[in-house]
This record gives structure tokens, sequence and C-alpha cells, in this order.
């Protein structure tokens, strides 16, 4: 391989480390106002997915407080959706932020509405436990995302 080739590898990636770091930016201060609560959800379906999803430990074992959530599915199948919807978001939102994507953007919030959603019947079994405070308010976030998004979509 020569020098020249190298150098234009290298003037590549910078470009492309560039728009990561502009798109990133955007993200975090010149976003429409669903971004930021975006950015939330998905980290937060993320580390709820890895925590649950993990081979060290079982989360569903240590209290009763996830019998409603054991009794729908086992604790890897709740985390492994939670880690492919979080993941899909946050590669939407760096990727760009066009009205198709948008659209795709609102069909993965759909379906972390749902997976909030499923998330809060499961904990009615304990519901004096603080978690019937947290998810039905990520079901809400997502329900308020993807109404914002359909305003966003029919004034394109």
């Amino acid at each position: 391989m020569d020098g020249g080739t190298r150098e234009t590898r290298s003037a590549d990636e910078i470009g492309v480390r560039r728009r990561v770091a502009r798109r990133i930016a955007f993200i975090l201060y010149d976003s429409p106002a669903t971004v930021s609560p975006e950015v939330i959800v998905a980290t937060t379906l993320i580390w709820w997915g890895a925590w649950l999803a993990n081979p060290f430990w079982t989360a569903f074992a240590v209290s009763s407080i996830f019998s409603g959530l054991a009794a729908i599915a086992d604790e890897t199948a709740w985390g492994s959706m939670a880690l492919a919807l979080g993941i899909t978001h946050l590669l939407l939102l760096l990727i760009d932020g066009s009205a198709r994507r948008l659209r795709r953007r609102r069909l993965v919030v759909a379906g972390e509405f749902v997976f909030w959603m499923l998330v809060s019947f499961g904990y009615l079994a304990q519901w004096q436990s603080t978690a019937m405070v947290i998810y039905p308010g990520m079901t809400l976030m997502c329900a308020w995302i993807y109404l914002r998004m359909a305003v966003a979509v029919n004034n394109e």
C-alpha cells in the first residue's frame, strides 16, 4: 500500500468521525423536542436490557416484584427485547433525522410504548413498588414522543 492510499483512508476516517461528532452534538444541543426524551428512553432500555440479559445473575429470582414480569416472559426475553429496541433506536437517531428515518423511529417508539406498557402491567402484582411510578411514566413518555413525531411527519 502506498502513502497516498493510507492518507486518503485517514482523511475518510476523520471525515466520518467529524460527521458522527456533529450528529451527536446536534442530538444533544440543537435537535427537535423529541430527541432528548428519545435518548433517555433508548439508553434506559439498553441499561435495563443489559441488566436482565446478562449471564452472571438472575434478577427475577431475587425479589417477588418480578413475579408479574416472569409470568409474561423470562428475564432473558425481556432483556433481549429491551436491548434490541434501545440499540435500534439509538442507531436510527445517530444515522440521520430524515422523514423516512422519522417514520422508522416512530415504529420503534410504538414498540417501546408496548414494551413499557407490558412492563407496567407486569409490576401490577406488586403495585406498591416504586416501579409503578417509573414504568407507566416511560409508557407515557413514549406516547408523547410518538404523537410529536406524528405531528412532525404530517407537517412535512
